[in-house]
């Protein structure tokens, strides 16, 4: 046991009565025992430590050391068996306002896991680690600090084997002043179950490996679907806060040779890039590996035509297009003309978002608690670890039919709950401005925004517990178990497809349809305080994937979209097709890849009837020679002459300067079909100088209709903007002037003004 800190902290609990050295918070001196066996027994009652809250009993601290240190303790846990009994370390800084965090073994019920809880300034934010598959009779903690505000923490069921608790705990006070200490709780009192402390000790040798961040010099891909049309630079940076400092950063390439940092580096080649890095301190500390992923497609895909004669001098002429785009991203559509007819489509995919690489599923963002992590089983699948929460895809659709796959990951032990979300607003939107975002669980954890405000298409096939079966619109039009329809060999990977047209969703399994709903207004939730759908009806909204927390384990995987909007090619399956007449002939084409990369238009020409070609058979299959021609253009011309237009919804006429400052303007645009723009708020140059305004933009914001739809843009002033406004005097009256000007690719915009008066 190391004796290294002045003064020592550690704790045998071998007496009759606690130490001196530590302060007891609400103590409770009845339930917090020592029985003889060495071990300090603190008994479950009412409390806990979380945001607003600061109530649990027995809380014991002492002053955490200075510089880096490793804090160990081993407690019995196997009366902790009622969901939401709780026991482990405590970091705290103060109350009202509460910073702190507490680190915890937690019971769940009928599962149990370790979590971390960090409460800054009354706001708390939840982290969960793996689940605990067999409740254990003791459980280890550890807490690591770099003596600059890092903490780390870890969970054993052993003291051999840790794994670490989500990410590292930051800003939660000056490290200098923090104290650290132990806790045990619920929110409801007991007599009988507790936490049996074996021991508290603190190591202050420099037990903590330093931290490697990887930034990348573009941070978000320039491409479409988190590709990079060029190799990022990638920088390496390793912080050992006050500890013994960095001896050395490693990272391999694509799991290659282990290479010593010295200067930022780029990744040569197109596909799919991982780079991991660890570094190493001066005690010998070994960071665990991290990794970085990322994806290249620098270049369009290239097509190539072939032609065939039916009749070697009359023809028709059979024609195949071939497109290669190499380690890239894949061509998602290809574009034909002959003769220098309509453009046609040959071939067009649907829009992938999830394809099981890590530089996939890094484009998508966690909600709540919990995460996923790539599967290692080839199967491309993401599995659920931890707490109730959501991943989600920033990026909102309209219409769609959304196609993913899911398998239940308990192997034979039960089932698992999991769901879809659609059709919810911004889940990371602040200020909340949609009412539904405002209520309950929705005001505070992003996840919930989702669960109020879109709708969860339900997964779970359980003949007992959760009564909502899978193909449910939760909580609204529910499934029983002899609706959950044709359900596969358990463990095999399931198709489950959701259209969204309008306030209309189909949902299917294994191709058949299980549950229709219309998500027409007045329909109220089966669930009491769930907003009903009055407050549900968005035209275009984004798509999540539930990790349903403890045991629950549906697994995901190939998760893609078919534009269902109106005038959308939809999905395409290649074919050849055929050119008639004798003569030569032009087909121009042109191909476009995931990445967003366009081919320049390629004309190829050929003659049908000029000469017998070499080889022909007169059985159809006579090979035409084709020559390709100089590309014309570099860029895609227009498709189509677009129809689309943009109106104004109702805008008021007057706003007070108070109302404006606080909350802005709300503009309804109503589109006929897909258009983008910008909305912006201006007033003139005089009336800028009797405002004392810096600038005459008061507030400008994207605008996108994905389809025929209305959408509402807020345009709400800066801050100081909304300062300079709130000042008294200047004129009674002001005329500000909202112009929107919307877009259809290769037209002149549409624009569209009004007059508003901000009045005093």
């Amino acid at each position: 046991m190391p004796q290294n800190c002045t003064p020592s902290l550690n704790d045998e609990f071998n007496g009759t009565a606690l130490d001196g050295k530590w302060q007891v918070l609400r103590p409770a001196p009845a339930y917090r025992t020592f029985n003889g066996d060495g071990r300090l027994r603190i008994t479950v009652r009412n409390g806990d430590m979380i945001g607003a809250t600061a109530s649990a009993q027995n809380v014991l601290l002492q002053d955490a050391p200075d510089g880096s240190w490793q804090a160990t303790t081993k407690l019995d846990v196997s009366t902790l068996t009622t969901a939401g009994d709780q026991a482990g370390f405590v970091l705290w800084t103060s109350e009202n306002p509460n910073t702190f965090a507490k680190i915890t073994y937690i019971s769940k019920g009928t599962t149990q896991q370790y979590e971390w809880v960090a409460t800054r300034n009354g706001a708390s934010q939840i982290s969960t680690g793996p689940s605990i598959p067999t409740r254990p009779t003791d459980a280890y903690l550890r807490l690591s600090a770099n003596g600059a505000g890092t903490y780390i923490a870890e969970g054993s069921t052993d003291g051999e084997t840790w794994q670490q608790i989500s990410a590292p705990i930051t800003d939660i006070g000056d490290p200098t002043k923090i104290k650290v200490g132990l806790k045990v709780s619920n929110t409801q009192d007991s007599t009988t179950r507790y936490a049996g402390f074996d021991y508290f000790r603190v190591d202050c040798s420099d037990k903590i490996a330093p931290t490697t961040t990887a930034t990348l010099d573009e941070a978000k891909p320039d491409g479409e679907l988190g590709w990079y049309t060029k190799s990022p630079e990638i920088t390496l940076a390793a912080d050992d806060g006050v500890g013994d400092g960095v001896d050395k950063v490693t990272y391999k390439i694509d799991g290659g040779a282990a290479t010593t940092y010295k200067d930022p580096f780029t990744v040569a080649g197109e596909g799919e890039h991982v780079v991991e890095y660890f570094a190493t301190d001066n005690a010998e500390n070994v960071e665990s590996i991290k990794k970085v992923a990322f994806r290249v497609d620098a270049t369009a895909p290239k097509t190539t035509v072939d032609a065939k004669l039916a009749n070697a001098e009359n023809g028709p002429a059979t024609v195949t297009l071939n497109t290669d785009d190499g380690k890239g991203s894949g061509a998602v559509l290809t574009e034909y003309r002959v003769d220098g007819g309509p453009w046609t489509t040959y071939m067009a995919k649907e829009e992938q978002i999830l394809d099981g690489t890590a530089a996939s599923l890094a484009q998508w963002k966690q909600a709540g608690a919990g995460n996923f992590e790539l599967m290692n089983d080839g199967s491309g699948g993401i599995n659920p670890v931890g707490g109730l929460g959501m991943l989600w895809y920033p990026k909102p659709y309209g219409d769609y039919k959304l196609k993913l796959q899911f398998r239940e990951g308990q192997g034979t032990n039960g089932f698992s709950n999991g769901g879809v979300f659609i059709r919810f607003p911004n889940p990371e939107q602040s200020p909340r401005t949609d009412t539904c975002a405002k209520t309950g669980s929705a005001a505070t954890d992003n996840a919930w925004v989702a669960i109020y405000c879109g709708h969860e298409i339900q997964i779970y096939d359980g003949t007992t517990g959760e009564t909502r079966k899978t193909g449910s619109v939760y909580t609204f039009d529910n499934n029983d178990i002899d609706e959950i329809g044709p359900a596969k060999p358990r463990g095999d990977w399931e198709d489950y497809e959701i259209d969204v047209v309008g306030q209309k969703f189909t949902i299917s399994r294994n191709g058949v349809v299980i549950k229709v709903f219309e998500n027409a207004p007045g329909k109220q939730s089966d669930r009491g305080g769930d907003p009903p759908t009055d407050l549900r009806q968005f035209a275009q909204g984004y798509i999540g994937l539930q990790n349903h927390g403890g045991a629950d384990d549906i697994q995901y995987r190939n998760v893609r979209i078919e534009d269902l909007s109106p005038g959308a090619r939809g999905v395409v399956t290649a074919k050849p097709f055929t050119v008639t007449g004798k003569g030569p002939h032009t087909i121009e084409v042109r191909s476009t890849d995931a990445a967003g990369n366009q081919e320049a238009k390629t004309p190829f020409g050929f003659e049908i009837g000029a000469t017998t070609p070499p080889g022909s058979t007169g059985d159809g299959s006579t090979p035409l020679p084709v020559v390709q021609q100089n590309p014309i253009s570099p860029t895609l011309p227009v498709m189509a002459a677009s129809t689309a237009t943009a109106k104004f919804g109702t805008i008021s006429s007057k706003i007070t300067r108070a109302t404006f400052a606080k909350k802005g303007v709300a503009v309804p645009i109503s589109c006929t079909g897909a258009m983008d723009g910008s909305a912006t708020l201006t007033v003139s140059s005089a009336v800028a100088k009797q405002l004392k305004l810096a600038k005459t933009t008061l507030a400008s914001a994207d605008a996108k209709c994905y389809g025929p739809h209305s959408i509402k843009v807020s345009l709400k002033p800066s801050s100081s903007l909304a300062r300079a406004l709130a000042r008294k005097g200047g004129p009674k009256s002001v005329k500000l002037t909202l112009s929107v000007q919307m877009r259809v690719f290769g037209k002149a915009p549409q624009t569209l003004r009004k007059t508003i008066t901000l009045k005093r």
